[in-house]
């Protein structure tokens, strides 16, 4: 046992427990003998030779992946901690507009739009700790608009170049995140089709919004409105129409007016329907209903209702009438009243007739009361001459024609003292 080192016996457990007693190890296996001085030298190029394989493979990879982001759309680019671009792909900048020259002391903060800065350099913050991104955002675009800072966005959100940015930070053994790269995608024709999609959206809205309001107010009117497609078929109509035709509250599909018409007004319906579809101008006419028209007091007016109807046509597009729009209005009272004044005319004139013919005959002067005038003014006349060569002659009975106002009376004998007493 003298002979024998320590390092020639382990520790063994005893039962599991925790102490153990000396055993003699297992002779150990002779190492080895090293190999010839030539074959180390050859082993070492051998290795020397695989780790240049591979370099050059993985260059010769690297190279390759790089031909092919450079024709490819998506945009691929690398920049330091500073923001200043490392690397860019063709794609990256014509997607974002960076300059390929002449770009030294440019960041990627002078790429967008002022009012994008803040949100956007929340987001390179959490790149730079570490954190993963992916968001869309815009760039001012082409190379010039970088000549101007302060550029405002365009009016048209969907105009500016829209990218998905997908960013990946690239961190050092220690943690500290050294570069920050990442992709580009194309998405402008994505956001001008969004845009787009709501600017349909906000136009059926805006329609909905006036069919309503245009619902509201002819519903309100006091006129009948209708709308007709080209074989007269009613599409439309208000709750006015249906009080002015006397048609029955149905739905539009239901409507047909032809036989609340008066028949013979249908030959005035074709004229001017066809006239106006002819002509591509508006017609105006006037139509009779089977419904009778009463006055303010509920009293029976006319035995029909008279409406005015005025119809335009709605062309299409290539100047084609598509349908026509109309009004029909309630004439019943202007129908009435004229039909009043007419039978107070007449009655006017005929009362005008008989008085005229009772004159006639009474008498032909006071029918003719200008040539009663005159011929009392010539009797006046001639007897004032008479008067006068009564005054001049001698004392004496004188012979002098008088005629009374009512009729030629016979010569008769006068003297001074009845010239005197006149």
């Amino acid at each position: 046992m003298d002979s024998v080192s320590a390092r020639d016996f382990l520790v063994l457990p005893i039962n599991g427990g925790p102490s153990g007693k000396l055993a003699p190890a297992q002779p150990s296996a002779e190492p080895p003998p090293p190999p010839p001085l030539g074959q180390h030298y050859d082993n070492r190029s051998e290795e020397f030779r695989e780790v240049l394989g591979d370099r050059d493979h993985a260059a010769a990879r690297l190279a390759s992946m790089h031909a092919t982001m450079e024709i490819v759309d998506v945009g691929f680019f690398e920049y330091n901690t500073d923001g200043e671009l490392l690397y860019g792909n063709e794609a990256f900048y014509k997607l974002s507009g960076h300059p390929k020259v002449g770009a030294i002391g440019y960041t990627w903060l002078d790429c967008v739009y002022e009012e994008d800065k803040e949100d956007l350099m929340q987001r390179w913050i959490a790149l730079s700790h570490g954190k993963p991104s992916t968001f869309e955002m815009r760039w001012k675009g082409p190379p010039d608009a970088l000549s101007a800072p302060e550029t405002s966005a365009p009016e048209d959100d969907a105009d500016a170049q829209w990218v998905l940015a997908a960013c990946l930070p690239i961190m050092g053994r220690d943690g500290e995140t050294l570069r920050v790269s990442g992709c580009l995608t194309d998405i402008a024709a994505q956001k001008r089709s969004e845009s787009d999609a709501l600017k349909r959206a906000e136009a059926l809205e805006r329609a909905q919004i006036s069919e309503r309001r245009f619902t509201r107010l002819a519903d309100n009117a006091n006129v009948g409105i209708f709308i007709a497609n080209l074989e007269r078929k009613i599409v439309y109509c208000n709750s006015e129409w249906f009080a002015i035709t006397g048609h029955p509250v149905v739905d539009f599909a239901d409507v047909s007016w032809a036989g609340y018409l008066l028949a013979e007004d249908m030959v005035t319906v074709d004229k001017n329907w066809n006239q106006m579809i002819d002509t591509k101008q508006p017609a105006k006419y006037q139509l009779r209903w089977h419904k009778p028209w009463l006055d303010a007091q509920g009293a029976r007016g006319t035995p029909h209702t008279w409406t005015m109807c005025s119809v335009y046509p709605e062309p299409n597009k290539d100047g084609s009438i598509i349908s026509a729009a109309g009004f029909l209005t309630d004439i019943s009272h202007l129908i009435w009243a004229e039909s009043a004044q007419k039978q107070r005319t007449d009655e006017a004139v005929e009362a005008k007739r008989q008085q005229e013919n009772f004159i006639d005959m009474t008498c032909h002067e006071i029918r003719n009361p200008l040539g009663a005038v005159m011929h009392c003014a010539d009797l006046i006349e001639s007897t004032a001459s008479e008067i006068a060569e009564l005054r001049r002659g001698e004392s004496g009975d004188v012979e002098v024609s008088l005629f009374s106002p009512a009729a030629a009376a016979a010569p008769r004998k006068i003297n001074a003292a009845t010239v005197a007493e006149l």
